[in-house]
């Protein structure tokens, strides 16, 4: 089984009986920036030319 990129970080941040290794702000960061890395990897997030998800939606009734 593949781990996302933010979930290996996660696994990593903890002890094994659960208290954390890294200050909460600092892991809050890092698992942003790894879910925005796995989304751009997958062509869901970045500049609207290079995604391959669904389209931006369009205004309606104007």
């Amino acid at each position: 089984m593949d781990l996302l990129s933010a979930e290996e970080p996660l696994l990593l941040a903890y002890r094994p009986r659960g208290s954390p290794l890294v200050e909460m702000e600092s892991l809050d960061y890092l698992l942003s920036a790894a879910v925005l890395a796995d989304l751009a990897v997958r062509g869901r997030w970045g500049p609207p030319e290079r995604r391959r998800g669904r389209p931006e939606p369009t205004g309606r009734g104007r």
